[in-house]
């Protein structure tokens, strides 16, 4: 029975049109995850808030309160990583988006901290369950040469989510009463109702239905979204890969430590490492508290700290934006995390400086562009680095057990961030910003001398970076491999010596190096 047995609009939706109901149906999962980060700063900046739930003082709870839709997430990403590949992409998206309906509307009306913790908890979980199934699905419907467009498209669709929260914020912060904390979280409901609406006219994976044993439905979707000649070699390509990665698919979580030939263990510390290292930067402690630094730490007047944390949103929609599209692509990977994390060191100097004189006038506007620098720099480089790198670096057969448990420490992370960021705002002051300056600092080095550089090179190009045991360092997204000159130096077990120009080039030149 349609939409469960089919979708609607089989007859007259192909194409971009339908490529673009897709994309509409799935924008809600990164635009929520965004919006509720930021969405924490209407709820610290509304008294009533504190008159329904007393711990205006307590620090330790309000970080735990907020922290628990990261938790909420990480079990939804773990959920779906275990059973998602067994119901298919739109039940499971259809299930998520009805979820995440249902925890904000239990958000907006709870009556008691119980159940606003309970409800979060729900929200959380359904939020994670959209953003694990999206890039997939999006990826498994697009052309080979948009998918990095799509890839790009969801986070620019999560910084758009922080920005609009950040601009709601403000918009309620006169509003009395329940109304100017409840009504920001029910604002959820409407963006995730388009994605209810959407899901019935959307095809399921061809990939999924492929994987499943039903060809010829793989095909006719194929066909309805990119016609007749695309789909025959799109469905020869994809059963080519399925069967591919049931031959190198690893069946143990120990086996991505494996020091083999294919240097899984480096691989996977390097995948895993990047999604860390993004919450060692301090994101979320700009992020979730973004307003309470304005209005508390840097003493600003709550009508200028709301106005300033609007400006914030959308200085760090643009910043992204740039990022997503031009700056990766032609610095690199690694010298756009590099960029990031020396601009975010120097940023977070600006902010502890600011804090510790704001007695002076120009205390609260040092520390203000140091937030907004921050913002910048971690939404033009990290934000698009940090979930690209892992994606990249590693091979097919480890690819989702890295990326799962890349996930579950970047939310596990994320969780403490949140919690303890409250009690260093109120306690410790400037000084707590420090760690962050010196952690962004201490990331530049550990990336130049342990990252390879992988931009612009194909999925096969980066196995050969890391072949042989050795991974070989490459520090440039000019330079290129030499195939048959790199085969053969591997097979003489010496290092690489290349002519000018090549990736390969001598240890000398600083270009190419080895770790055993």
């Amino acid at each position: 029975m349609k939409p469960f047995s089919a979708p609607f609009g089989e007859s007259f939706l192909r194409g971009n049109v339908l490529q673009a109901v897709v994309v509409v149906a799935c924008s809600a999962g990164f635009y929520l995850f965004g919006y509720d980060q930021g969405i924490a700063n209407a709820l610290l900046s509304n008294a009533d808030f504190f008159v329904q739930y007393p711990v205006m003082n307590d620090a330790t709870k309000q970080g735990a309160i907020l922290g628990l839709f990261v938790i909420g997430a990480m079990g939804g990403c773990i959920a779906n990583s275990a059973i998602g590949n067994r119901l298919g992409r739109r039940p499971v998206l259809m299930a998520a988006a009805l979820g995440t309906l249902l925890g904000a509307g239990l958000q907006s009306g709870s009556r008691n901290l119980g159940m606003f913790i309970v409800s979060r908890l729900i929200n959380g979980f359904f939020v994670g369950v959209l953003t694990s199934i999206v890039p997939p699905y999006m990826g498994e419907v697009s052309r080979t040469n948009i998918r990095g467009l799509f890839v790009s498209l969801d986070l620019v669709l999560g910084s758009a989510g922080l920005m609009t929260a950040f601009w709601v914020s403000y918009g309620f912060r006169n509003t009395p009463g329940p109304m100017g904390w409840r009504m920001p979280l029910a604002l959820q409901a409407m963006f995730v109702l388009i994605t209810i609406v959407c899901i019935p006219f959307c095809p399921e994976s061809p990939r999924w239905l492929m994987e499943a044993g039903r060809r010829d439905e793989s095909l006719h979707v194929l066909t309805r979204l990119h016609g007749r000649e695309y789909a025959e070699k799109a469905a020869a390509e994809i059963a080519e890969a399925i069967a591919l990665e049931h031959a190198t698919a690893v069946r143990s979580w120990w086996a991505i430590f494996q020091n083999n030939k294919q240097c899984f263990r480096y691989r996977t510390l390097l995948a895993v490492s990047v999604n860390s290292f993004q919450q060692f930067t301090g994101v979320n402690m700009a992020t979730y508290y973004a307003g309470t630094i304005f209005m508390t730490a840097l003493a600003m007047p709550p009508e200028k700290g709301q106005l300033a944390l609007g400006g914030l949103g959308i200085s760090g929609h643009v910043a992204c934006i740039f990022g997503c599209f031009v700056m990766i692509e032609h610095l690199g990977r690694v010298r756009t995390m590099m960029l990031g994390a020396a601009t975010q060191s120097i940023a977070m100097i600006l902010l502890a400086g600011g804090i510790a004189h704001i007695d002076v006038p120009a205390g609260g506007y040092v520390g203000a562009v140091g937030l907004y620098l921050f913002i910048m720099a971690f939404s033009a480089t990290w934000l698009p680095c940090g979930w690209l790198y892992g994606a990249e670096v590693t091979p097919l057969a480890i690819r989702l057990k890295a990326a799962a448990l890349g996930n579950t420490l970047q939310y596990a992370f994320n969780f403490m961030i949140v919690q303890v960021t409250p009690i260093g705002i109120t306690n410790i002051g400037y000084k707590y910003y420090i760690p962050f300056a010196i952690s962004n600092a201490v990331l530049v080095p550990l990336l130049y001398f342990y990252f390879p550089e992988i931009s612009q090179l194909s999925l096969e190009e980066i196995d050969e970076l890391f072949s042989d045991g050795r991974v070989y360092m490459r520090h440039s997204p000019s330079e290129k491999i030499g195939h048959a000159h790199l085969d053969h130096a591997l097979e003489a077990g010496k290092p690489v010596n290349a002519p000018e120009g090549s990736i390969e080039g001598e240890k000398s030149r600083g270009e190419f190096v080895e770790h055993q």
